[in-house]
């Protein structure tokens, strides 16, 4: 027994020094092919690939042959075994018959995991080539890499001018799509806190250089981004969904949204804020498209909504352009939006001045434009709020305090009324708002008679303009004309004043006046002008009616008494004008009627004959078009002012 383990050791220690043996001979002939490769380079540059590519195949053929050789030697060492000592084979054969075709297969499993290897190496450079920073240039780049001591690559303005020229260009290039999003990456690191910075593949240094990323990034990404992915047309979010390329790209993609986000939210220059929206709106559809948390879309969401309410008049509109493209985009954050919007707009109400009318103005004319994208969303709203409106409105009729009468007596409550006006006004075709304006109605109604005091006359004619409004553009009668013309018998204009002033008062942003006020000549002025005004804004809406010359049999009747009571000559004449016109109107409608003869059941008949009549034109409709026009120019040369215009 201890004879047999012995020749067994033996052997096995012979197979191992041949298996060395022929693993030294063959790294020593690689050497020296090596060698011949490098002294073949060096010599002669233009036939380096031809030289490389013989020693290659001779070093393939030499390991072949070297492999083969040491196989063969190995069998016929077990062939003489077998002849020299048949009893110690046929032991070997019996008890460890694997050691008999040792190197055959060893060398097939050599091969195999050779060939794993050099699979996962390539696939590994494969899937490092596209953000490694060895490839961080193309050919044409710049030849030198500057890196700080972290390993990082240094953005220069050589570097930009590249990725500008790869990006302009007709070149799918995905390398460089990824290589600008992670270089704006490195660039929102110079606005955030030192303790939250994070490490990234490249730096940038200066503000030059930080310009240059942002400038590369919001000029030339989104076309660039565009030609990628091969899309023509209008983009849409489902081309992007069932586009391969776009799913190779949307991970840079989300990563760069999350940090243009973040970007918008950290700066507070006008400027930059100003670009940064504009290339926001064009990357929206990507943005959405990307999935990201809902999380993130509320923080975008507040901050729009801040710009909105509160910045200059450019980044209000270019910040509602977003939030308007971001609600038809992701349909679920619009009820959460407008819930947002309408406080803000109700918390910038608190005060009104010229400076900031126009822009409340814009900010309830957008907001009702939002409202008109889902009547279901706008009616469950609406139903909520002018339900909060009326509840504050009882409480002040049935407490009657000082507090409940303050609580609907000021701008928020008046500007929330505007808006829902508004948004009857512009939503006609929705059919479910519709039930809405009955409530409406009657809230700005009890706010007219619920303190009939001479010093909120001009909040009262404010309401009486909305109803006015609500009349003449959706066609529903509301008795108007009485709350007007209450106003002559209800004041004293025969009342000497107290104090004379020459400078006219402007009742434009305010809602009630002081005692001082009062006992000017200047208040007594002003309304005067609000009844002519409003009287013929709210008569020429009914002007083309049928109805018309019925309508204003006591409105002629009150005009009349107060021309033969008043003493003061400017307001005789004023309504006498009026009177005239009114007049003027009511026999042209009269003319026109009995021409027609139709019937007061032909109910279709009558509304095709007063829309003819209000395409035609009527006299009172055609003065007061232009009393209008010269009130407004009026107005502007007395303010200073100048109408908002805004440029997108």
């Amino acid at each position: 027994m201890v004879a047999e383990l012995g020749y067994v050791m033996l052997f096995c220690l012979y197979l191992i020094l041949r298996y060395i043996e022929s693993r030294w001979n063959f790294e020593v002939r690689k050497m020296v092919v090596s060698e011949d490769v490098n002294m073949s380079t060096c010599s002669d540059n233009e036939s380096e690939m031809e030289t490389g590519s013989e020693v290659d195949d001779n070093a393939g053929e030499a390991s072949e042959n070297e492999g083969e050789q040491t196989l063969s030697n190995h069998k016929k060492s077990l062939k003489k075994l077998e002849q020299t000592d048949p009893e110690f084979y046929k032991f070997l054969e019996e008890h460890d018959k694997n050691l008999l075709v040792f190197s055959d297969e060893d060398e097939k499993d050599d091969d195999e995991e050779d060939v794993d290897d050099e699979d996962a190496d390539a696939k590994n450079d494969k899937t490092q080539d596209v953000d490694s920073e060895e490839s961080d240039f193309e050919d044409d780049a710049p030849k030198k890499k500057i890196k700080d001591g972290k390993g990082r690559t240094i953005v220069t303005q050589s570097l930009i001018e590249h990725w500008q020229q790869k990006l302009r260009s007709n070149d799918k290039c995905y390398r460089t799509l990824v290589r600008v999003m992670n270089a704006f990456q490195a660039a929102l690191q110079r606005v955030k806190p030192e303790d939250s910075r994070s490490n990234m593949r490249y730096r940038v240094d200066g503000g030059a250089v930080f310009n240059g990323v942002i400038q590369l990034c919001v000029v030339d990404l989104q076309p660039a981004l565009v030609r990628f992915m091969g899309i023509k047309g209008r983009l849409t979010q489902n081309m992007l969904e069932h586009n391969k390329k776009f799913l190779k790209i949307r991970n840079p993609i989300k990563k760069y949204a999350l940090g243009l986000i973040e970007l918008i939210g950290a700066v507070s220059s006008e400027n930059i804020v100003c670009v940064l929206l504009k290339h926001l709106h064009q990357l929206l559809v990507f943005v959405v498209s990307v999935h990201l948390k809902t999380m993130i879309f509320k923080k975008l969401l507040r901050r729009l909504v801040s710009l909105w309410s509160t910045s200059s008049e450019t980044i209000r509109v270019i910040a509602f352009v977003c939030l308007l493209r971001l609600a038809q985009l992701m349909h679920p954050l619009l009820e959460g939006m407008l819930k947002r919007m309408y406080i803000s707009y109700v918390a910038n109400c608190k005060f009104m001045s010229p400076t900031t009318m126009g822009s409340i103005q814009f900010m309830r004319k957008s907001l009702a434009e939002l409202f008109g994208l889902d009547e279901t969303i706008a009616y469950h709203h609406g139903f909520l709020y002018i339900r909060q409106l009326a509840i504050h409105l009882r409480n002040a009729v049935t407490v009657n305090s000082k507090e409940s009468i303050q609580a609907v007596y000021n701008w928020q409550y008046v500007s929330s009324l505007n808006l829902w006006v508004d948004l009857l006004v512009s939503a006609q075709d929705k059919e479910k708002l519709h039930s809405l304006q009955y409530p409406l109605i009657q809230i700005i109604i009890g706010c007219i008679k619920l303190v009939p005091a001479a010093k909120y006359y001009p909040l009262r004619f404010k309401l009486i303009r909305m109803l006015t409004k609500l009349s003449t553009e959706t066609g529903v009668f509301i008795p108007v004309l009485p709350l007007i013309l209450e106003v002559l018998n209800n004041y004293d204009f025969n009342k000497r004043n107290k104090v004379v002033s020459m400078k006219p008062m402007t009742l434009t942003c305010v809602l009630t006046v002081s005692k001082q006020q009062l006992a000017e000549n200047a208040f007594k002025d002003a309304i005067m002008d609000l009844i002519y005004s409003c009287t013929l804004e709210y008569l020429s809406g009914e002007s083309y009616r049928q109805s018309f010359p019925d309508l204003v049999v006591f409105a002629n009747l009150q005009i009349k008494k107060f021309t033969k009571s008043c003493t003061n000559s400017h307001y005789v004449r004023k309504l006498k004008q009026l009177l005239e016109k009114i007049n003027e109107n009511s026999k042209f409608i009269d003319t026109e009627r009995r021409k027609a003869a139709i019937p007061l059941n032909e109910e279709k008949k009558i509304r095709a004959w007063e829309l003819n009549m209000r395409q035609r034109g009527t006299p009172l409709g055609k003065f007061f078009a232009s009393y209008s026009a010269k009130s407004r120019r009026d107005a502007l040369i007395k303010d200073g002012q100048k109408p908002m215009t805004i440029k997108v």
